[in-house]
């Protein structure tokens, strides 16, 4: 029923879309006819409208951050970084650092250390819903101006059109809010279900940039996900994803293999990063258990080399090829360009619990090399 409502309303929010636009080229085709405006002047028109509407996606971009940030603000969580592009303003050691760092499909990203979950409940809701509401509230005043200020019409229309795009492809994302308005979930598993994944994403966040929080050794009881969970959408793979990444940093390989080979064929890899990501640890695993050239078939299959090629500036990808240098071709020297690789994006990297995991892992493959 949720999903049924859920695509009627991106229906109709898309139609909408497309009859606003419409209408504003409809008017523009009517002056030229009736000679109030040239065609010079409506391909003008059209021009400054795309670079408005560039100009104020951009913006509406920082605006759903900054939307994250106050109101993680006020609902008790603190800051941890703030994304815009490639460039990340990130907390350490209580002082403030610009680095450069590229997160896939993201055009920003604000995260923020979580406030505790106590008694079932968790402080989620104004957080999550923060980004979308600032940019609803900018559409709303620039639909107010249009209406108020009829010169205004050419930037006011590229402000809402960018505003209200940057809304539905949050919506999209995140499933209609699912944390926030999947009933069946509340009802049909543990009614802190819900706020209990919420809580394990952004504690997940926090542990990645601040040593100090040890998600690692929390109780496993708070990570386990119930059965009858499906994983129906981003947030819900998430959760999942941070399951396995738990076992994999765990050195729980057995249950990490086990946890992804029940779900590789079910999540399409073209639109999933984190699957993706799941995949290159299951192939980091056979690579140091030596089952690759086993699997070698089964590996041929996947289109991972192309995702491997597109995030070659990760730390665990550097890793990955790394191992697969030394251990499966037996090249020492073209394993130490993915070693120096690795060293020299260790500099930008921003998250301090990866690096020291890396260095884990890096060390674990030498091991393994000279066994």
């Amino acid at each position: 029923m949720i999903k049924k409502i859920y695509r009627i309303f991106i229906g109709i929010s898309i139609f909408l879309v497309l009859i606003y636009i419409g209408t504003l080229f409809g008017k523009l085709i009517i002056n030229i006819i009736d000679k109030k405006i040239t065609v010079i002047e409506a391909i003008s028109d059209i021009a400054l409208f795309i670079v408005f509407f560039i100009l104020f996606y951009i913006l509406n971009i920082i605006l759903h951050e900054v939307g994250h940030l106050v109101c993680g603000l006020i609902s008790g969580y603190k800051f941890s970084s703030f994304t815009i592009g490639n460039i990340i303003l990130i907390k350490k050691n209580n002082k403030l650092e610009i680095k450069k760092f590229h997160i896939p499909r993201t055009g920003g990203q604000c995260l923020m250390s979580p406030p505790p979950y106590s008694d079932g409940k968790f402080a989620y809701k104004l957080y999550l819903l923060g980004g979308v509401l600032i940019n609803l509230a900018g559409v709303i005043l620039a639909f107010l101006v249009l209406l108020l200020k009829n010169d205004a019409g050419l930037i006011a229309s590229s402000f809402i059109l960018s505003g209200i795009c940057i809304i539905l492809a949050n919506i999209r994302i995140n499933g209609l809010g699912d944390v926030d308005t999947d009933l069946t979930v509340l009802v049909s598993a543990q009614n802190d279900l819900i706020s209990r994944r919420a809580f394990w994403i952004q504690l997940y966040v926090a542990a990645r940039q601040n040593e100090d929080v040890e998600i690692w050794s929390l109780p496993k009881d708070m990570l386990t996900i119930p059965g009858n969970i499906a994983i129906s959408n981003n947030l819900r793979f998430y959760w999942y994803y941070i399951v396995c990444i738990f076992e994999f940093k765990n050195e729980n390989y057995i249950k990490y293999r086990k946890m992804v080979d029940s779900i590789k064929d079910k999540i399409d890899l073209m639109k999933s990063i984190y699957m993706n990501e799941l995949l290159c640890e299951l192939l980091f695993l056979d690579i140091i258990e030596m089952r690759y050239i086993h699997n070698k078939e089964y590996w041929d299959t996947l289109n991972l080399r192309a995702y491997i090629e597109k995030t070659k500036g990760y730390l665990s990808r550097q890793r990955l090829l790394y191992a697969y240098s030394l251990l499966v071709l037996n090249n020492s020297k073209k394993a130490n360009l993915h070693l120096r690789a690795f060293e020299k994006i260790i500099k930008k990297w921003p998250y301090l619990s990866d690096i020291q995991d890396e260095i884990r892992l890096i060390d674990l493959i030498k091991r393994i090399a000279s066994q």
